[in-house]
């Protein structure tokens, strides 16, 4: 077996063969224009590298996309790697071979990168099969809040829009725990290009704003169609008023463009002060970690919540 850089062709040929499993509702033509839209946006194209598993014959058996984003390792800089899309044609599940791809693509990266300090994924499904690969689960908690009619500017200091991401990002402190992943402002931009094309495939509202503070607190936010919920992208409440006022910004938010809850995806605490129902998701959405550093532990990774995740 030998892992390998897709090309182009073979990204295409990935792209048909990904269809009937991650298309939805969307007919073939209007799918694939969807993920070359998405590939074409100069985040993916800087940052993430599409691999195959090739198999003695030279036809793929697996596939995955690798991201790179900044972490830090107890204070020390570095880079984290982050994967998504990892496919099985559904006639060769079972075999491992998933496992396979990334325990190569693990060793080909600490290789390469001295500086890779772990790689990072939201399991959709195949837990199993990622713990095989490595893959360290951690705690967490997903929680929904209910849309709430009325305008979304009153609760919050400053409402935050499309132009403000990359300021909003600059002025977050650094994550508390041993490890974190910091997300950036292209990888921001691309979630917000792939909820307006969604929404504009479903004739559908985009959210009035794109996050808000609140005293010390930043929400930043997108909406998934696929979930039917508004997103947060990143939730630092700060205090717990200045959570309050956030949450209810957003889900005042969620209102306006019909959608019925606020997803904060990635809470890795109880409901506590700020309220909010646990959501029942099993293996969806469910963060887990593979160290390549020495000494890196899932239950040390701090939240990234969505911002991380593609």
């Amino acid at each position: 077996m030998e892992l390998v850089r897709a090309t182009e062709a073979q990204e295409r040929e990935r792209d048909a063969a990904t269809w009937p499993s991650w298309g939805g509702p969307l007919p073939l033509p209007a799918y694939l224009a969807l993920v070359q839209r998405l590939r074409n946006h100069p985040w993916p194209r800087a940052s993430m590298t599409t691999w195959l598993l090739l198999g003695d014959t030279g036809l793929p058996l697996a596939s995955c996309q690798a991201y790179q984003l900044d972490s830090s390792l107890k204070g020390a800089p570095g880079r984290a790697y982050g994967i998504g899309s990892v496919f099985v044609a559904p006639e060769l599940r079972g075999r491992g071979l998933a496992s396979l791809l990334l325990g190569h693509l693990a060793a080909r990266t600490s290789e390469a990168d001295p500086g890779a300090q772990a790689f990072f994924l939201h399991a959709a499904a195949g837990v199993s099969a990622y713990r095989r690969a490595g893959f360290q689960n951690r705690p967490v908690v997903s929680l929904s809040f209910p849309a709430l009619p009325g305008d979304p500017a009153v609760p919050v200091d400053a409402p935050l829009q499309d132009e403000d991401l990359g300021a909003a990002l600059r002025s977050l402190p650094a994550l508390p725990g041993n490890f974190s992943i910091r997300p950036s402002e292209a990888l921001l931009s691309w979630q917000v290009e792939r909820e307006r094309i969604l929404l504009g495939l479903a004739g559908q509202a985009p959210p009035p704003l794109r996050g808000a503070q609140a005293g010390t607190g930043l929400a930043l936010w997108s909406v998934d169609p696929l979930l039917d919920a508004l997103v947060l992208l990143v939730f630092r409440p700060g205090s717990t008023p200045d959570g309050a006022a956030l949450l209810e910004c957003a889900r005042r938010a969620a209102a306006v463009c019909g959608r019925a809850q606020v997803l904060l995806l990635d809470a890795r605490e109880a409901p506590g002060p700020l309220g909010g129902a646990a959501q029942a998701r099993p293996g969806v959405f469910h963060p887990m970690l593979r160290p390549l550093a020495p000494g890196l532990q899932a239950d040390g990774w701090s939240p990234v919540q969505g911002a991380c995740r593609i």
